[in-house]
C-alpha cells in the first residue's frame, strides 16, 4: 500500500537503486503490538514470499534476521508492517512486510518492488538526507522520525 498525504512531514529518503551486502544492518522503527518500537537486523538474502488469499501472487522480498530490538518488546512484532527498512545513514532500502518469529525473520520489500511502485505514482518531491543510523542510536532515531511523523502508525479499516 502507498499512503498518501497533503502536506506534512518531507518523505525519507530512498537508497532503492544502491547494491545490498549480506550482513548489513537495517532498523525497522514503527509500532509492533500498537506501541512505538524498532527492530534490528542483518540482511540474509532474497527469498520469493508467496502471498496467499485473494489476490495470491508471489512476491521477491529479502529476508532479514533479527538481532536486536526495543528494551522490554517480547513476542511478535505484529504491526511493524509497513515500517520502513533504513540503512546506516537513514534511507529507506525496503518496506517491513512480514516475520517469522520462530525463524527470528524479519521480511521486506525487495528495493526494486518499492523503486517501482514509487515510479507509478509518486511525482518527486522534496528529500532531504537521513539520520546516520547505529546500533547506539538507533531507539533515538525511531522515536525522532515518529515525533515528526515521518514514520506514523496507520491502521486500515475496511
Amino acid at each position: 500500500a502507498l499512503l498518501r498525504t497533503e502536506g506534512g512531514p518531507v518523505a525519507l529518503p530512498l537508497a532503492v537503486e544502491r547494491p545490498l551486502r549480506t550482513g548489513q544492518r537495517a532498523y525497522h522503527p514503527g509500532f509492533p503490538q500498537g506501541t512505538p518500537g524498532e527492530v534490528t537486523s542483518r540482511l540474509l538474502g532474497r527469498e520469493t514470499l508467496r502471498v496467499m488469499g485473494r489476490g495470491a501472487h508471489s512476491e521477491p522480498v529479502l529476508a532479514w534476521a533479527e538481532v536486536g530490538r526495543t528494551d522490554g518488546l517480547k513476542g511478535t512484532l505484529a504491526g511493524l508492517s509497513g515500517a520502513p527498512a533504513l540503512d546506516a545513514q537513514g534511507r529507506v532500502v525496503g518496506v517491513t512486510v512480514a516475520e517469522a518469529p520462530r525463524r527470528g525473520r524479519i521480511y521486506t520489500t525487495a528495493p526494486e518492488t518499492v523503486r517501482d511502485a514509487l515510479s507509478r505514482r509518486v511525482q518527486r518531491g522534496e528529500f532531504v538526507t537521513g539520520e546516520p543510523v547505529t546500533v547506539e542510536n538507533y531507539g533515538r532515531v525511531a522515536d525522532t522520525l515518529r515525533r515528526e511523523l515521518r514514520v506514523a502508525q496507520v491502521v486500515c479499516l475496511g
